[in-house]
């Protein structure tokens, strides 16, 4: 009898039902997903070295495949100071990665039939119908009538213009500084409001530059077209219906024990790590939100990032929550460059290797050349990383997902998301 007991026992234990977690989604071996656990001791060996050399406080390393996690890698502390590990479910600062999620919410509104994407955004916000072209590097303070007016499609692509390179110690430099120094003190309105007083710097729709501005107008332009609070919009139409209950611009005082410290590097070889911002002096925790950037605003955790990694992944919809339609998402995670706009880059020469064989989407990069960009890939892959070394890509062709997440400035500082990259593609074994 006791022996028939712990077969059984032992049967149901094997045949238990796939369990999901604080990661995010349900847990299987990678050999269920087509992926080599062995090879993964590379990615632990690299992300755990890291952290041991002094270089990382903590870093998390998630990788799903086919829907299910098949690898999730942590290790380090929350904060230095107090020397707390960190947790599956710690919260991160994600900067640029909020920027898919507002895209996404934009785009959740075309879905709705409110807007074009070459609608001109003055007819939604009438101050940019104001807006003028400075070309300061000209010697010239001459104000030009743009020749097309920005549109919405402009803003999620970043060829809207609205990045704002003044000369150092012009007048426009120092109020356009204040403006940003200003900004959480302000409501989205009123800081949009505010930056269409500014000209910009080139025609509208003539380059790709990296533009903030135009991620946060987007999170104004949904509350002018929802009639919601960004913040509210994003929690009822993203974050509720996905189970990110731990995404936001606030970090509540009963979740500040699962915040992260925020560091750079160590003033003197040899030194610790420096802080650049802890835990109780955070803006996140100072207390609610009053501007909601949609450019870099939110916090998040690995369980809640990888369910809308996953969301995009399934073409819109995860457990059988439909947040965009497939060809909506095929549509965002398509090339929406000219052949002229491409490379694309930024101003970081550390940063150029971001770029190199990638388009651009609506809201997201998009690789188009595997061997330009030299590393492991698949063409049509869409991705986005944050200031604070996150990073995600989305592969649709091998259907995974890869997840970085650690607290550490400047980004490009360390080739780590490379490294995690190419770590994950040479662990496919199917």
């Amino acid at each position: 009898m006791f022996n028939s007991l712990f077969v059984l026992i032992l049967c149901s234990m094997l045949f238990l039902p796939e369990q999901a977690s604080s990661a995010g989604l349900p847990s299987v071996p990678p050999r269920e997903v087509g992926l080599n656990y062995e090879r993964f001791l590379h990615l632990d060996n690299l992300l755990r070295d890291y952290v041991e050399r002094g270089e990382l406080a903590g870093v998390i390393g998630v990788v799903a495949r086919r829907g299910r996690i098949a690898h999730f890698f942590k290790h380090g502390v929350r904060d230095i100071a107090s020397g707390k590990p960190l947790r599956d479910d710690s919260i991160f600062r994600i900067y640029s990665m909020t920027k898919p999620v507002a895209s996404v919410a934009v785009m959740i509104l075309w879905e709705r039939g409110l807007f074009q994407l070459d609608d001109p955004v003055e007819r939604y916000i009438p101050e940019f119908g104001k807006i003028k072209v400075i070309y300061p590097e000209r010697g010239s303070n001459s104000l030009l009538e743009p020749e097309n007016k920005i549109t919405v499609k402009q803003l999620l692509t970043h060829t809207a213009a609205l990045n704002y390179n003044y000369p150092e110690g012009s007048e426009l430099q120092s109020r356009y500084r204040d403006l940003n120094a200003r900004k959480h003190d302000l409501t989205l309105k009123q800081w949009t409001q505010h930056l269409a007083e500014f000209p910009v710097t080139h025609q509208p729709g003539t380059k790709w530059q990296y533009s903030s501005p135009s991620t946060d107008v987007l999170g104004y332009l949904v509350e002018v077209l929802s009639g919601q609070r960004f913040d509210v919009f994003l929690q009822q139409e993203i974050f509720e219906p996905l189970g990110m209950k731990d995404t936001g611009f606030h970090v509540p005082s009963e979740k500040v024990e699962r915040f992260t410290a925020m560091y750079g590097p160590p003033a003197k070889a040899g030194e610790e790590l420096t802080l650049l911002e802890g835990i109780d002096a955070s803006r996140y925790t100072a207390g609610p939100a009053t501007f909601f950037s949609g450019s870099g605003g939110l916090v998040s955790t690995a369980g809640d990032y990888i369910r809308f990694a996953q969301m995009m992944l399934n073409g819109g919809e995860l457990d059988g929550t439909k947040i965009l339609s497939r060809k909506t998402v095929e549509l965002i995670s398509a090339n929406h460059l000219r052949p002229e706009m491409i490379p694309f880059g930024f101003n970081d020469p550390r940063l150029a290797y971001v770029t190199r064989g990638w388009g651009f989407g609506l809201g997201y990069a998009v690789l188009l050349d595997v061997p330009l960009h030299g590393m492991a890939g698949s063409i049509g892959t869409f991705k986005w990383a944050g200031a604070a070394n996150t990073d995600h890509w989305i592969d649709p062709q091998e259907e995974l997902i890869g997840l970085l997440l650690t607290q550490f400035m400047p980004n490009g500082h360390y080739p780590v998301d490379r490294q995690f990259r190419n770590i994950v593609y040479q662990a496919i074994a199917d």
